[in-house]
């Protein structure tokens, strides 16, 4: 009898005059105590014996690290250890009651508006480095030269605040308000990015004027309740964050902003569901270790969205197709060549396979260790790649088998059909008792001077087989 064929496919913040804006922290747990002076300075002899050993001292001069003088480090009483471990505890901002007290209760007129910017600008200039500041003022007249002040100038400013050059963003973006004062969409992002940098109350000025003149507009909605955040009222801020979530439920930062509102009132549900709707569509490690402290192993993993486009068919297997199976044995007489011809196949494109990601597991390792380089040698903020954590994130989903996790289907199909044996053993039995009766039916009629009817017992025997070939590959086929 021919054998059954089986298939299994694997398959940096400016600091503006009185501004705060405390990031949240992780958790820790409640007897810690914050480092006396005394601990700290114990903490630090044991760095400074590390750091003049000799061979600790070579190798982070081999990375461009230089050395630094923990002696230059200033000295801080126990109440500002015991004050900073407390803000870094703290959740939301504190209420700052003098920043809101200076913003105009109500929009600007157009002078009083153009002043605002302008004044904005200046403050901005005054709380930047003053080396940094020449730099970026050179190369903004170039760039104003050869693009322009409008758009392609705004366009770079937000190149620089997405790499992180968050002064140097602030910086041209304020150029450009000032040279478009009627451009609401740059308006609206410097308002941003004073947020962002701490500047929530030289932002609301800008926004308020904007939703007068634009009401509806859920970016300015939401930056509004953005800055009521970062200024620490979250009464305000809770307003306008529920606003623009009306007017566009999949708001990432708004959800995000709600979570931590909703966290701070002690509604943890509330909290924990926003933040995954804020997760799903945009992710960030910050809120990814966030939600972690909140779920359960019991809660529904959030299904992070990605934005990229993603090749159809990434690996080649769009017209990989599986030979039909044979349902009798004249048809695997036919069909077996062309399986094994399949297999064939599917081992030299799983070597293909397996040879491409060794290419670039190496290369991952190089890339890894030029961005080393480059970050000790004070060239790229970046050791990894930008995505590499949503990525991450993404592949542990792959890997968890979780009944709440979306590749669960999947996993369980494959679970069942490598134990796909335990009922094609009991479809073996059945028929091997069929064919078993068919041998006891012929036997007395075998043998010198007996009929010998081999063409009836063939064609009965084959009859079982290609029945039997016919129930077992189609459970294979189905499963």
């Amino acid at each position: 009898m021919r054998k059954i064929i089986f298939l299994l496919v694997f398959a940096c913040v400016l600091s503006f005059p009185g501004s705060a804006q405390p990031k949240p922290k992780p958790k820790s747990s409640s007897k810690e105590k914050p480092p006396t002076q005394k601990e700290v300075d114990e903490m630090m002899k044991e760095i400074e014996g590390l750091m003049n050993d000799p061979e600790t001292k070579k190798a982070m001069e081999e990375q461009g690290v230089k050395m630094p003088d923990l002696k230059a480090l200033p000295k801080f009483t126990d109440k500002e250890y015991a004050d900073a471990e407390l803000e870094s505890k703290r959740k939301v901002p504190v209420k700052d009651v003098k920043r809101i007290a200076s913003i105009s209760k109500q929009p600007l007129s157009d002078a009083a508006f153009k002043t605002h910017v302008s004044t904005t600008h200046t403050k901005v200039q005054q709380a930047m480095r003053p080396d940094l500041l020449n730099w970026v003022k050179a190369k903004s007249d170039t760039m104003a030269m050869q693009y322009g002040s409008g758009n392609t100038l705004a366009q770079i400013a937000l190149n620089c605040y997405i790499v992180g050059l968050y002064e140097t963003a602030l910086f041209l973006m304020g150029k450009v308000a000032l040279q478009n004062p009627g451009d609401p969409t740059h308006l609206n992002n410097y308002a941003a990015m004073l947020n962002m940098g701490g500047g929530e109350h030289l932002a609301l000025p800008i926004l308020q004027t904007l939703n007068a003149k634009y009401p509806g507009d859920y970016t300015i909605v939401n930056n509004i309740g953005q800055a009521w955040y970062g200024l620490g009222d979250l009464q305000m801020a809770g307003k306008y964050i529920d606003s623009a979530i009306r007017l566009y439920p999949r708001n990432p930062q708004a959800l995000h902003t709600k979570s931590k509102i909703e966290a701070a009132k002690g509604n943890k549900e509330a909290a924990k569901k926003a933040l995954k709707q804020s997760l799903e569509e945009a992710f960030t490690e910050e809120k990814e270790f966030e939600l972690r402290q909140m779920i359960t192993d019991k809660d529904e993993q959030p299904k992070i969205r990605w934005a990229m486009n993603e090749p159809k068919d990434a690996f080649g297997l769009g017209n990989f197709v599986a030979p039909p199976f044979p349902m009798s044995i004249e048809e695997s007489k036919v069909m077996e060549p062309q399986w094994e011809s399949f297999k064939e196949k599917g081992k030299a494109l799983l070597d293909e396979l397996d040879s491409r990601k060794r290419v670039a597991e190496a290369e991952a390792a190089s890339a890894m260790e030029k961005r080393q380089k480059e970050m000790f040698s004070g060239k790229s903020s970046f050791l990894v790649p930008w995505m590499s954590s949503k990525a991450a994130y993404k592949l542990q989903q792959l890997k968890e088998r979780d009944q709440k996790n979306t590749n669960y289907a999947f996993y369980k199909a494959e679970e069942e059909f490598l134990n796909i044996e335990t009922a094609l053993e009991e479809i073996r039995q059945l028929f091997g008792k069929k064919e078993k009766a068919i041998e006891e039916k012929y036997a007395p009629l075998f043998g010198e001077g007996k009929p010998n009817p081999f063409a009836a017992h063939c064609a009965e025997i084959n009859k079982v087989r290609s029945d039997f070939m016919a129930e077992a590959n189609t459970l294979v086929h189905d499963r």
